[in-house]
C-alpha cells in the first residue's frame, strides 16, 4: 500500500476557539469492536481518523462500518508490511485488539501466544512508519505479585510491553470490566 496523501500536516481553525492547530492523524487498531465503535465519533470531531479492520474491503462500497468522518483501512495485523502500510502517516495509533479467541492462523498457540505476536507486529510497525505514540486500552492489574496474575491479565502486562517494543511510547489506559 502506498503512503496515504491523505495526510494532514497543515493547521486547521478549530470551530470551538477560532485558533489554527494541528489536526493528528490517529489509527485506531480493532475499531470494528465494541470500544473501537463507540470511540470513532469521539476522535473524528477533532481528529482525522483511520480505522483499521481486517475485513474491510479494498474497494470503497456501503457497509455496516461506514462512519461520517472515518476512513476505513483494510489491515491484518499478522502481517508486518500490512500493518506498517496502514499506520504510515499516522501521528497516533491506538490499540484496542485482544485475542480471546483462538484463530485458524495459528491453531497451535494460545490467546497469549497470538497477542504477542500481534502487539509485537504493532509496535514493530508503528516505530517503522513513525507512529510518535500507541495508545494502548489494557486491563486492571493489581499490585502485588505479577506470577499471581490470572492468564488474561498476564497477557495484557505482556501486550503493553510488547507495543514499546521500538521506542515508540506507549499509554496505556487500564480498565476494569
Amino acid at each position: 500500500m502506498a503512503n496515504d496523501s491523505s495526510r494532514v500536516d497543515s493547521p486547521e481553525t478549530s470551530a470551538e476557539t477560532g485558533n489554527p492547530q494541528r489536526v493528528l492523524r490517529v489509527a485506531v487498531a480493532g475499531a470494528s469492536g465494541f470500544v473501537g465503535r463507540a470511540l470513532l465519533p469521539a476522535l473524528r470531531e477533532r481528529h482525522s481518523v483511520v480505522a483499521l479492520g481486517r475485513h474491510v474491503s479494498d474497494e470503497p462500497q456501503e457497509s455496516d462500518l461506514d462512519e461520517p468522518g472515518v476512513r476505513w483501512r483494510r489491515c491484518d495485523l499478522f502481517s508486518l508490511r500490512e500493518t506498517e502500510d496502514a499506520l504510515m502517516g499516522a501521528d497516533v495509533a491506538i490499540y484496542l485488539v485482544h485475542s480471546m479467541m483462538p484463530s485458524s492462523r495459528l491453531t497451535q498457540g494460545g490467546f497469549r501466544d497470538l497477542d504477542l505476536l500481534l502487539a509485537d507486529n504493532f509496535g514493530r510497525a508503528a516505530g517503522r512508519a513513525g507512529v510518535k505514540r500507541i495508545v494502548y486500552l489494557g486491563g486492571l492489574v493489581p499490585e502485588g505479585d505479577d506470577d499471581e496474575l490470572s492468564e488474561h491479565l498476564a497477557s495484557r502486562v505482556e501486550v503493553e510491553s510488547a507495543l514499546g517494543v521500538l521506542g515508540v511510547p506507549v499509554t496505556a489506559l487500564r480498565a476494569g470490566l
